[in-house]
């Protein structure tokens, strides 16, 4: 650990007699190197954002996603969900055993995720299974009207499901149990029509 910290500039080494000896580096010399890493993602983003329009014009099936993804353990899953925000100016679907999903990607992440569907102008018309049902008081981020751009309905009781789904342009999200912890997505556009006819 002492090694890696001291690749990254964080911890410097010395030696007393024949004793190593790691110290931490001052507090201003580490954020100098937030500062060069902060410059280096930028540049980064901006050499990207000049290569973009040329890969948007290959269209190419080789830089295309497949109809097909699959993800797991929590970190995939929040990365699956995060494809939406690829999307602006949407009108979305869902049917989510809500209490499962907070349990399964963090209240955290879902506040993350709520904040960054309003900003993208993404709306949201969920469907819960009445046994989910949680209290909006206690979790914030689930508010419903315009200002949250979301409308939520509870479904009859006896409809459940322990995997949840979220429909968005021609594609699919599924989101398994906690015990199982795996996601994927579909893209077809028939089947997003199916799901929502469904």
């Amino acid at each position: 650990y002492l090694k890696r910290l001291q690749q990254q500039g964080l911890v410097v080494q010395s030696y007393k007699g024949n004793v190593k000896i790691f110290s931490a580096e001052p507090p201003q010399k580490i954020n100098l190197l937030f500062e060069e890493r902060i410059a280096r993602l930028q540049k980064n983003q901006h050499d990207y954002q000049e290569l973009l329009p040329r890969l948007q014009k290959l269209g190419s099936a080789a830089i295309l996603p497949p109809a097909f993804q699959i993800f797991e353990g929590r970190e995939g899953l929040q990365h699956m969900i995060k494809d939406i925000f690829l999307y602006k100016n949407l009108v979305t679907q869902s049917f989510w055993p809500i209490k499962k999903m907070i349990t399964i990607l963090t209240p955290e992440f879902f506040g993350y995720m709520n904040k960054q569907r309003i900003r993208n102008n993404i709306s949201l018309q969920a469907l819960w299974p009445s046994a989910e049902r949680v209290e909006v008081s206690g979790h914030p981020f689930l508010g419903s009207g315009e200002k949250f751009k979301r409308e939520f309905r509870v479904a009859p009781p006896g409809i459940d499901s322990s995997m949840g789904y979220w429909i968005y342009g021609s594609k699919v999200s599924f989101v398994s149990s906690e015990k199982e912890r795996f996601g994927f997505i579909v893209e077809s556009a028939e089947f997003a029509e199916m799901m929502l006819a469904q």
